[in-house]
């Protein structure tokens, strides 16, 4: 057994590990606003570790580098990093509710913008040459938003 496969495998049982505990914590009192918060993080934790481990189970495969690429999985790896938000809202939430003295308790969701603008690039984008290739001046295209 070779040291790549103790990794995935270590990655894979941590990643259910954390998605099982953030179902259990779901499960305990959905109408909590706490256990909600930390079930998201909790969630959000295990896709990490869940889509390392079987991006690395499909690259030991016969599919080719590039071919992965292409594949959805590849695109929807950062949606682990919508932990970082759920983690910021839970420190503004435990043990003492910061959000009741907001006027607009709206703005707490202000925090998810980033990793969604994120997302959304990815998805769109294969990589941020891509991305920035839009911006390029060519005479050969006829106008500045011709893809």
């Amino acid at each position: 057994m070779n040291l790549e496969l103790v990794s995935t495998l270590l990655y894979f049982l941590v990643g259910g590990f954390l998605v099982f505990l953030a179902v259990t914590v779901l499960r305990d009192n959905f109408a909590n606003r706490l256990n909600r918060l930390t079930g998201a993080m909790l969630f959000f934790a295990g896709l990490g570790p869940l889509f390392v481990s079987l991006s690395d189970v499909i690259l030991q495969s016969q599919i080719s580098p590039a071919q992965f690429e292409e594949t959805t999985l590849y695109h929807l790896y950062p949606l682990w990093t919508f932990f970082f938000p759920f983690m910021l809202i839970f420190a503004w939430t435990f043990p003492v509710d910061r959000f009741s003295t907001f006027k607009n308790h709206r703005i707490q969701y202000l925090v998810f913008i980033p990793p969604l603008v994120h997302l959304m690039l990815l998805l769109f984008y294969d990589s941020a040459v891509d991305m920035l290739s839009v911006f390029e001046l060519d005479p050969e295209r006829t106008g500045f938003v011709t893809l």
